[in-house]
Parts: structure tokens; sequence; C-alpha cells
């Protein structure tokens, strides 16, 4: 089945009302705030969780779900968990960058 111009075009405005739906400045600037509080409190795992479900990320969401479970299990942190962590943020920064813009990565990863 090929997709005609017509629908092309269609496809891609509905994807943009999408992005510009999950990203409008104001759900943006809470997620902002919440993220910022978090890690405040040192709730650095659960500040990446919430990034990734915000993003609507599976892979991300499970990642950051799975540290956290990591993390109360052992009752700390271990260094190699940490590095992989950051390295996970990382491209999960990098996908945002790729699918929502430079800008709204940078907001971001500034509120972490």
């Amino acid at each position: 089945m090929k997709i005609t111009a017509q629908e092309k075009q269609l496809i891609l405005k509905r994807r943009s009302k999408v992005k510009a739906e999950i990203f409008s400045k104001e759900n943006l600037d809470d997620l902002i705030t919440k993220v910022q509080e978090m890690t405040d409190t040192n709730d650095h795992n659960e500040a990446r969780l919430e990034v990734a479900k915000f993003i609507k990320s599976k892979i991300f969401t499970t990642i950051f779900t799975k540290i956290k479970d990591i993390q109360k299990v052992l009752n700390n942190m271990p260094h190699s968990l940490l590095v992989f962590r950051k390295e996970m943020t990382n491209n999960m920064l990098m996908e945002i960058g790729k699918k929502y813009g430079n800008e709204v990565k940078d907001k971001i990863y500034q509120s972490m």
C-alpha cells in the first residue's frame, strides 16, 4: 500500500501536533519543576524515571525502574550502576534531542 503525498503531509501534521501537545511549555515547565525538586532531595533515579515517562519511552522507563529496584535491594548505588545510569541518561537525552529538539533536551538536562 503506497502512501500519497497528501496522506504523508497529514501524518506529519498529526505528529507535529502530538509533539506540541507533549511538550507544551506548561507541561515542560511542570516536568522541570518536578525533576528539580526530586534532584534537590537526591531522588535522581525517580527524576530520570519521570522524564522517561514524560517522553513516553517504554525502554527508558523500564531501565530506570530496574535501576531503582536494584538500588532498593542493595540499599545503595554501586559505582558500576552509577556509570550505567549516566550512560542511559545520556542516551535518553540524545533521543530527546533528536525527537524534540536541543532546546527541550537542554532544559531537561539542566533540571537534572
